[in-house]
């Protein structure tokens, strides 16, 4: 729930954007911004130096 908070305040060029959260009896749903490419620690494995 705090992330939820967090998320939906905080508007940030570096940061995913929450747009909508709902849940059921059993899970928290968040609805973001779609972002092609993987994360950063994908990035940092396959490549292990940035140039």
């Amino acid at each position: 729930m705090n992330e939820r908070m967090l998320l939906s305040q905080l508007k940030h060029t570096f940061l995913i954007n929450m747009y909508y959260p709902f849940e059921d009896r059993e899970n928290l749903y968040l609805v973001m911004d779609y972002m092609c490419g993987g994360d950063l620690r994908f990035h940092i494995g396959r490549m292990r130096r940035f140039q």
